[in-house]
């Protein structure tokens, strides 16, 4: 366990400030055993910096937003992310990490708690958000995290009558061809019939999800 440890002190840790860090701060948990050094020093800060990157590659603006944005730029996000992973590591930013992990799961809960609370009284649906003209809903850091843009209820419920109208015109359309297809002449009448009945689900299963998703009205 000790070989390994300092092997990856020498991975994580280039530059010999950063690695006398790397040591010094595997030796602080020397006492506690070795699942322990390797919990500290390589597993919680490596979660650590995939939280931060995955956080910041969502809040970069050139990458688009939404369920959509994330599939037309899947690529370049991960891309992008194993670039600033490394650039982490050469630049000898993980002993930063490591300090930070420590107390991270502690600051996690203390933030959490803290972003809820503001947003569930200063936001507009609550009453010092109404006063304010605040929306805790329109969060940056929880649009970056969640990936995408959160309406607030005014927006959501004139987007869930659009969707839900939309839904109700599909799942008639779609009980029409069934019936339809009950009394096809040919069996290429029917095979029209079955294609268009499958377009209409796959569109009527997407229109679902974004609803379920609380995502802006798009009829696409």
């Amino acid at each position: 366990m000790v070989e390994i440890l300092d092997a990856a002190a020498q991975i994580l840790c280039p530059t010999q400030e950063s690695f006398n860090t790397c040591q010094q701060f595997i030796n602080e948990f020397a006492s506690q055993g070795p699942i322990q050094q390797l919990l500290f020093f390589l597993f919680f800060p490596t979660v650590f910096i995939i939280l931060f990157v995955f956080i910041l590659t969502r809040a970069l603006p050139f990458l688009g937003g939404g369920a959509q944005g994330d599939k037309a730029h899947q690529g370049l996000r991960l891309l992008l992310s194993v670039a600033f992973y490394a650039f982490i590591i050469v630049q000898g930013w993980y002993s930063i990490a490591l300090v930070l992990a420590k107390f991270w799961f502690v600051v996690i809960i203390v933030l959490g708690g803290l972003w809820f609370f503001v947003g569930g009284h200063f936001g507009k649906e609550g009453k010092a958000g109404q006063m304010l003209g605040v929306s805790g809903s329109d969060s940056k850091l929880r649009q970056a995290f969640l990936g995408r843009r959160i309406i607030n209820p005014v927006e959501w419920k004139a987007a869930q009558k659009l969707y839900d109208e939309d839904i109700k015109v599909l799942n008639n359309e779609i009980k029409k061809l069934e019936e339809l297809k009950k009394k096809a002449g040919s069996e290429r009448e029917r095979a029209m019939i079955i294609e268009d009945i499958s377009t209409k689900t796959a569109k009527l299963e997407t229109l679902e999800k974004k609803k379920k998703m609380h995502l802006p009205y798009d009829p696409s």
